[in-house]
């Protein structure tokens, strides 16, 4: 990735950071900036040759195409949910945690990026961190679909994919501490992309553990995993199950 850079950019400093995955950019013509491939790299872990050289590809395409991407605007923002990796490896961040390694995080929606928003830009923003969020929060739950109700949750298992920010679902704990309190400690759920949330209900036991083998397998199919991990609620949260 490095040389593809170097060769994309002349001019480009390249310097590695102490995170073997994550690089910083100077000079080129572009802004100051840091990258990070601990997705990429998952995901070339398992996937053929070419599909991993092809998403390399799409990744600097699209990073190396708009060196900075728009500023975030009061309508552009939206919330994500991570995994605690991602938290970890990107800089400056306005996160909660709503889970054991999962966090929603306060990003700015474009066309071709979803970016994170540092809390420097809250002030030109002009907003708090709580007006921000609660913007925020109300923005990308206008797009997603509705849960369902705690009644249904405990008799069906419900399948969200294909639609943006569905992970997002997740961080809307207080409707989960009811649907959970209806559907009982069986109730799980798996996030492996942002695009694709399961939730159904099972009993701790053989078949449980096959079914985690199965989400781990599908998280490293996806090209953006968000994690392979399945989920109980307990205590207002989401926890590990092991």
């Amino acid at each position: 990735m490095i040389r593809q850079i170097q060769q994309r950019v002349p001019g480009v400093t390249v310097v590695q950071r102490d995170d073997p995955l994550s690089v910083s950019l100077k000079g080129g013509g572009r802004a100051e900036s840091t990258l990070n491939f601990h997705r990429i790299y998952g995901y070339c872990r398992h996937a053929p040759a070419a599909d991993c050289t092809a998403v390399r590809t799409e990744f600097l395409d699209k990073v190396l195409r708009n060196p900075m991407p728009p500023a975030p605007t009061p309508e552009s923002l939206r919330i994500a949910v991570r995994d605690a990796q991602y938290v970890r490896h990107v800089p400056a961040i306005v996160a909660e945690p709503i889970g054991e390694d999962l966090f929603a995080v306060l990003v700015s929606n474009a066309p071709d990026s979803v970016s994170t928003v540092p809390p420097e830009a809250l002030g030109t923003l002009k907003l708090t961190r709580g007006q921000a969020w609660a913007r925020a929060w109300q923005q990308t739950r206008a797009g997603l679909p509705a849960l369902p109700s705690p009644s249904a949750m405990a008799q069906n298992p419900v399948l969200f994919a294909e639609q943006p920010y569905l992970a997002t679902l997740l961080a809307d704990t207080k409707a989960w501490r009811a649907i959970a309190d209806v559907a009982g400690p069986e109730l799980f759920v798996t996030v492996v992309a942002d695009d694709m949330v399961f939730v159904a209900r099972m009993p701790d036991g053989p078949r449980l553990e096959q079914f985690k083998q199965t989400v781990r397998e599908d998280c490293a199919s996806q090209q953006r995993c968000i994690s392979p991990n399945l989920y109980r609620f307990r205590d207002g949260r989401w926890i590990v199950s092991r």
